[in-house]
């Protein structure tokens, strides 16, 4: 399994209005809240650009506060991929709440070396609250976040959608390669910064 990192031009996105991002998933409701109509849009941006195919496949990484739907449309994209023939090979790969089951997942993949190649190879793949195990002294395990690198570096140049409940900062403060990859060769890094679906709610 090689990586590839080229010094590529960012690529040109299908404009996609607001009005036809709503229809895409006329479920999902912006309140009117100029980050979410941008989160949805570069969303709708970026299923453009899988299905149309003119532009070189990329990422687009969703930071921020939990609920604000981050997952919500990660999962619409993904679905996307799942029922597009041109996407047979896709994988779902997702961090559960308790750190110790996020431990027992990234065993497996660490003991069966064909894991992490399946999700590297993947024509599409979903990382879903992109987060790090910890060690009983409560520090990130450097030898893990090595491995999340590893498969993140041979993601390169492919479509990848990643959400992360936390900030930019934050995951770069971990390490630094994280948000670099997120940027570079015309990925997406887009910040949510926005009040919790169910406050909204319980509001209206």
């Amino acid at each position: 399994m090689t990586g590839l990192t080229t010094n590529r031009a960012a690529p040109v996105l299908m404009k996609m209005p607001l009005s036809e991002a709503k229809k895409l998933w006329p479920d999902f409701d912006t309140f009117g809240d100029p980050k979410l109509e941008k989160m949805l849009i570069h969303c709708a941006e970026f299923w453009a650009s899988m299905k149309l195919k003119e532009c070189p496949p990329y990422w687009l990484s969703l930071v921020g506060g939990s609920g604000t739907g981050k997952t919500f449309l990660a999962q619409k994209l993904y679905m996307s991929a799942k029922l597009d023939r041109n996407f047979a090979k896709h994988a779902w790969m997702t961090s559960p709440v308790k750190q110790g089951q996020w431990m027992d997942l990234f065993d497996q993949i660490i003991a069966d070396s064909t894991i992490l190649n399946d999700l590297a190879a993947a024509n599409f793949l979903l990382i879903d609250e992109l987060t790090f195990p910890r060690n009983r002294e409560g520090e990130d395990s450097e030898y893990s976040v090595g491995r999340l690198i590893q498969l993140l570096s041979h993601r390169m140049n492919k479509w990848t959608v990643i959400t992360a409940n936390t900030t930019a900062r934050d995951l770069g403060m971990i390490d630094a390669r994280i948000t670099s990859r997120m940027i570079r060769d015309g990925n997406k890094l887009v910040r949510v910064e926005a009040i919790d679906y169910w406050l909204r709610k319980n509001k209206s």
